[in-house]
């Protein structure tokens, strides 16, 4: 599985995407308040983009995999998000990316 190989750095910056993905499969988060997580996340230099952390070069297929193996029922992502279904958990993953790069975009432009 892709999470093999990856250090405690790694580890933690898919901690930190897993927050902003997680306010990107709530339909009530406020944004404001993601923007402030996501940009004080930047000035600290801490990962914000699946880049960030390589998920990039893993294969889609097997980041679905790792996706459906979340949602199966009884796991931990079923008791955030009950009914969230794999494909979902993906869009929100490559979401909370584009927020990520987006905001450190916008930190790079204000410097």
């Amino acid at each position: 599985m892709f999470m093999g190989g990856f250090g405690p750095g790694i580890l933690c910056g898919v901690l930190l995407i897993g927050i902003v993905t997680q306010l990107m499969l709530d339909p009530e988060a406020d944004m404001a308040q993601a923007e402030e997580l996501v940009d004080f996340m930047v000035r600290l230099g801490l990962p914000v983009t699946m880049e960030d952390i390589r998920l990039d070069q893993v294969p889609e297929e097997e980041l679905m995999a790792w996706c459906r193996k979340q949602c199966v029922p009884g796991n931990r992502l079923d008791a955030i998000a009950q009914g969230i279904t794999a494909e979902e958990l993906m869009r929100a993953m490559h979401a909370a990316s584009a927020f990520g790069a987006t905001r450190k975009q916008r930190a790079k432009s204000q410097s």
